[in-house]
């Protein structure tokens, strides 16, 4: 119960101060890699500092010109398919491990976007959808992405088009009705328009019209995209002031998926869920025009709407330094980055970030995980984080390694022990929590080092796990 305590009131009283100047060199390269990749690796910061900040995401932009660097990503046997554990272990890889930063953390913003569950659909059919459909286009443009997940037989079965098909006939001269209506409301409601734009339930209903027929069929093995004309509703339709003649088949649901990408509304609400990625939770208006702006003139060009981010004022303002909480996936990369971790079974990572609430690819809303950081802010979550940094930086988390001692040597010396532990508190917070750290943070920590059984590892822990460090509230 004394160490439960000690981790509570270190939870409540590890605050960092308000920045209140402009950002140093060395801040904006570390705010950089805390907003645009999972956080730095030891000696990032400084490499990002002399190639520059914009040279740095330039290069992110262009993905295929980095080398993975994935050293255990797991082949993949042609011959059978992958289950939850292969998409967890490869996913943690590419994202601890892979210097294509900005493409990873956009392959998660887009799946968390255009959320499918492996508890719905087969693990096999995620992974081809992750692999195929989010991670292709996720620096492309959008009307592309929104078009490769309509064709997705993941998404299809996922939000139940795959068997929606018009209404018929029984022998009796009775109606039975066949249309489903999920995957319409959903591409307005979470995929375009957005909760407020513009659209009543007659277009929902319509849009579901529309879209009869757009289904899935084995080819082989797999589950492949098919139009079945049979299924679909030949019949005029009216949608968002848009007439749709009879007879138009697949194309009825290709032109509707121009006019939602073009639409207003979606500009903005995709520019909102950008900057509330990338900026605060409550991102300012000005900055959310302007990314809808580029979105218009750019016709969706995501790595244009990055670049609007990036140049934005609001992004290196002192406010935004160090304001946003990460989500427990964020949290546990960012950590592993942070010490150099060796990954040999992911299982118990993705366990953690389950007892926090995210369990990695089965969310089973299609809102998919919170986007705001209330959600993760429970007595419990923040348990469950300073409990894992602890055992991370303690090597206890089962099938993963750490390496401590480069770290330590460079901050306490060779040949330290533990009274060279009260003054070594200070240089610590400084590289893992590279911000500026108030008096009571470090009187809390000074007080909790006291403790017999506070180790090294212990203390590295202890000041990553509460909201206020790199690992936890960087980004």
């Amino acid at each position: 119960m004394k160490r439960l305590a000690a981790f509570l009131l270190l939870a409540a009283t590890l605050t960092a101060f308000p920045q209140t100047g402009p950002l140093t060199d060395s801040q904006k390269a570390g705010h950089l890699l805390d907003r645009f990749a999972y956080g730095p690796r030891p000696g990032d910061v400084e490499r990002v500092e002399r190639s520059g900040l914009n040279t740095w995401l330039e290069a992110q932009l262009r993905p295929d010109s980095l080398p993975e660097h994935v050293g255990g990503d797991p082949p993949v046997d042609p011959k059978s398919r992958p289950g939850r554990d292969f998409l967890i272990r490869r996913k943690l890889l590419r994202d601890v491990e892979s210097d294509r930063q900005l493409q990873e953390l956009m392959v998660d913003f887009w799946f968390n976007h255009f959320n499918v569950s492996s508890n719905k659909v087969k693990a096999y059919q995620v992974y081809r959808y992750e692999r195929d459909v989010i991670r292709p286009h996720c620096l492309g443009h959008f009307r592309e992405l929104l078009g490769a997940v309509a064709h997705s037989p993941a998404m299809l079965e996922y939000l139940d088009n795959a068997r929606s098909r018009k209404a018929t006939v029984d022998k009796n001269g009775n109606r039975v009705p066949g249309i489903n209506e999920n995957y319409a409301r959903e591409l307005m409601e979470l995929h375009t328009l957005g909760v407020n734009g513009g659209y009543t339930q007659h277009d929902i209903e319509e849009l579901a019209r529309v879209l009869t027929g757009w289904t899935t069929k084995n080819d082989g093995d797999e589950r492949v995209f098919t139009f079945d004309a049979h299924r679909h509703d030949q019949d005029p339709k009216q949608i968002l002031d848009v007439s749709i003649p009879a007879g138009g088949g697949e194309d009825e649901g290709e032109h509707m998926l121009d006019v939602l990408a073009e639409h207003p509304s979606t500009a903005h609400f995709i520019a909102s869920k950008l900057c509330r990625f990338f900026l605060r939770d409550d991102p300012p208006a000005a900055a959310v025009d302007r990314v809808a702006m580029t979105f218009r003139q750019n016709r969706g060009d995501i790595k244009a709407m990055i670049r609007t981010i990036f140049q934005s004022p609001e992004l290196w303002s002192p406010a935004a330094y160090r304001s946003k909480l990460k989500s427990p996936l964020f949290l546990v990369v960012s950590a592993l980055r942070t010490l150099s971790a060796t990954i040999r079974n992911p299982r118990e990572l993705a366990e953690t970030t389950t007892r926090m609430g995210m369990p990695l690819y089965q969310c089973e809303p299609p809102t998919g995980f919170p986007e705001r950081e209330d959600a993760w802010l429970s007595a419990g979550n923040l348990l469950a984080r300073l409990n894992f940094c602890t055992d991370l930086a303690q090597n206890k988390v089962n099938g993963t390694q750490v390496r401590l001692e480069p770290l330590l040597t460079y901050v306490a010396g060779p040949n330290r022990d533990r009274s060279a532990m009260y003054q070594t508190t200070n240089s610590l917070l400084h590289l893992l929590v590279d911000g500026p750290v108030s008096n009571q943070t470090v009187l809390s920590l000074q007080t909790a080092v006291q403790d017999p059984n506070i180790d090294y590892p212990h203390l590295i822990g202890l000041i990553l796990g509460p909201p206020s460090s790199s690992a936890a509230k960087g980004c």
